[in-house]
C-alpha cells in the first residue's frame, strides 16, 4: 500500500513539473518575433536531424563477424621466414608467424 502511495505521489510531481515546464516554454515561444521562431525552428530541425543521425549510427554499427568454416584467413607481417619452429624463431617476423601457428 505505501508503495502505491509512493509511485502515485512521484507520478504527481512528475505531471506537475510536466505542466510547469510546458508552460514556460509556452510562454517563452509566443513572446518570440517571427524571425526568432524561424531560427528557433531550424535549430530544432537541426537538432532533431542530427540526433537522429547519431541514433542510427549506433544502431546499425555492425557486431565484428565471426569467422567462417572454409574461408581464406589473411594477414601480413614484414620480413623474412626462414622457420616456422618457434624454437628457433629470431626474426620478428617469424617470432609473429610462430604466435598465429
Amino acid at each position: 500500500m505505501k508503495i502505491k502511495i509512493f509511485f502515485s505521489s512521484i507520478a504527481a510531481f512528475f505531471k506537475k513539473e510536466a505542466k510547469r515546464v510546458s508552460f514556460f516554454f509556452r510562454r517563452v515561444v509566443l513572446s518570440l518575433d517571427p524571425k526568432e521562431k524561424r531560427i528557433l525552428t531550424v535549430l530544432l530541425i537541426i537538432f532533431l536531424m542530427l540526433w537522429v543521425a547519431r541514433f542510427y549510427s549506433l544502431f546499425s554499427q555492425k557486431v565484428a563477424e565471426a569467422p567462417r568454416a572454409g574461408g581464406t584467413y589473411k594477414e601480413a607481417t614484414w620480413g623474412d621466414l626462414k622457420t616456422l619452429n618457434p624454437f628457433f624463431a629470431s626474426s620478428q617476423a617469424e617470432k609473429d608467424i610462430s604466435s598465429i601457428l
